[in-house]
């Protein structure tokens, strides 16, 4: 995992001598800190600024503290109102002093407040996210850069036991693009990024899930995919099929929908040698997108592939062989359970969705009442990444 780096000792102490003057401070009008709308209230402040000094106070640690400390411009008017409320001058000039000395330290080790709003957006947080602001503003600039940018990004993974040889497990992957769309003219892309596995040199261990596409092009299934949709050429470099985005034109007007998917059977044993062998199934951020959805679709006959973790790495996979701890980035995920007998697989971001599952689980000839699911969502995932979701295999 990714170790924080704390913050200078200059900080921490300007951080606790604030936030220790602002609790004197509060005391000494009878302000109590415990409850934000009482303070709101009894201070004529804005709500979610007494929510923050309250969470100020109760912080057990500066970078706790940190994540929740009001601008210059709002402190001021936290000393504005304590004043008017009668609280001591000695008080006011210490908090003053702290306050001073605060931003000091900023000035001193980071140059401004705009840095130290990056600081406080890598720091763990109560929720798990982490990078939030700087993904979104990510996200804009890249759109920018790159000229294209999407609503979200979908990968869903369906495992169950090959029928034939059941220490063999069949996947099923399905990913897509909405609302994918240029900003710039000139721009090329890459939609997808397939390894290429040595079971692919056996026909019959993939199966198209549109038998109707080009087997020698992307895996398109063409039923989900948007009506005039750009061509897509697909080349191949280094062991990874690359499909590249066609002409299209800038803005809504070209903005398009598109999913492609196969069903690689007896993909790999479901069994490890050792306690630390995992399988892996990997989806490429290769573009800006708002919302990444990672679903896992588990056979109820394996178990094991649901003590699942999710890990965000910077940069592309450049082989079969495992991402670099060093990539490895900060990212939260949510994790929701969708049940089973079926799992409730429906979501906002594509209204077919439950109608393209139904089509993998027909060609994979299973029931999906026989499943069970994990959703994972990631707002504004960095680019390029790669997002993996891993499980420990069963031991012998």
């Amino acid at each position: 995992m990714v170790k924080n780096s704390s913050l200078h000792p200059d900080l921490s102490a300007g951080v606790h001598e604030l936030r220790g003057a602002l609790t004197d401070l509060l005391g000494d009008v009878g302000a109590d800190v415990r409850r934000p709308q009482e303070l709101a209230r009894k201070l004529s402040l804005d709500k979610s600024l007494a929510w923050k000094l309250s969470r100020i106070v109760a912080a057990g640690d500066p970078q706790n503290a940190l994540q929740y400390m009001p601008g210059d411009a709002a402190l001021g008017i936290v000393l504005k109102a304590v004043y008017e409320a009668g609280g001591a001058e000695a008080m006011r000039r210490r908090a003053e002093g702290a306050i001073k000395n605060f931003q000091a330290a900023v000035l001193r080790h980071l140059g401004d407040r705009p840095t130290l709003d990056l600081v406080v957006d890598a720091l763990p947080s109560e929720g798990g996210d982490r990078l939030s602001v700087s993904r979104k503003l990510a996200f804009r600039g890249n759109s920018g850069i790159w000229g294209v940018q999407a609503k979200a990004r979908m990968h869903t993974v369906i495992l169950a036991p090959n029928r034939e040889q059941p220490d063999m497990i069949d996947s099923g992957q399905v990913g897509g693009w909405v609302d994918f769309r240029r900003i710039r003219g000139d721009s090329r892309w890459v939609l997808f990024r397939r390894q290429i596995l040595k079971a692919d040199a056996d026909e019959r261990a993939i199966l198209l899930i549109d038998p109707a596409a080009d087997p020698n092009g992307p895996p398109l299934i063409r039923d989900f995919c948007s009506q005039g949709l750009p061509e897509i050429h697909t080349v191949s470099e280094r062991g990874i099929q690359l499909d590249e985005l066609g002409a299209s034109t800038i803005g809504n007007s070209g903005a398009f929908t598109c999913f492609y998917g196969t069903v690689t059977l007896a993909l790999g044993s479901r069994w490890g040698d050792v306690p630390s062998d995992r399988g892996q199934f990997r989806v490429s951020i290769s573009a800006p997108v708002e919302t990444l959805q990672f679903d896992m679709l588990v056979h109820r006959d394996c178990p094991f592939a649901l003590q699942q973790r999710i890990d965000t790495y910077g940069g592309f996979a450049s082989g079969p062989e495992p991402m670099a701890d060093r990539d490895l980035l900060p990212i939260h995920a949510d994790r929701s359970d969708l049940g089973s007998q079926p799992p409730a697989v429906q979501t906002p971001i594509f209204s077919r969705y439950v109608e393209l599952t139904d089509r993998v689980f027909k060609r994979m000839g299973r029931d999906r009442n026989e499943f069970t699911g994990i959703r994972y969502e990631v707002e504004y995932p960095p680019f390029p990444s790669t997002v993996v979701v891993s499980f420990p295999l069963e031991l012998r």
